[in-house]
């Protein structure tokens, strides 16, 4: 299956278990990828044989800012959801990084994949 990936997506919202959390945004970086049948985009060079991957950006961006989420999961299945909307994408990944997740560490990674039933 072909893909497209876009990495490092930078958002800010409101996201965690801790009163503390729920107070302000917290920074996360998001990278999703898009399994799609790449072939005919390739062959006419036309859009819509492919997936708006800017559109993707700004769903994936919306939708962690305007949200109100406990569980980087819960993010990520609403990510992985939306993308699932775009009829050309047949599976997705979606990995959320948290840096304020963790004190020893550099942060913690959620990565959940995502398929049309």
């Amino acid at each position: 299956m072909d893909k497209i990936t876009l990495c490092g997506i930078e958002c800010r919202a409101i996201i965690g278990t801790l009163p503390a959390e729920r107070l302000h945004r917290q920074q996360l970086v998001i990278d999703v990828e898009l399994q799609l049948d790449l072939a005919e985009a390739g062959r006419s060079d036309r859009l819509e044989y492919s997936v708006d991957y800017s559109q993707v950006e700004r769903e994936i961006i919306e939708i962690a800012e305007t949200g109100n989420f406990f569980l980087l999961e819960r993010l990520a299945t609403a990510i992985g959801n939306k993308i699932l909307h775009h009829s050309q994408v047949d599976a997705c990944c979606v990995r959320i990084f948290k840096a304020a997740a963790s004190k020893a560490g550099k942060g913690v990674a959620v990565e959940m994949n995502f398929a049309r039933r």
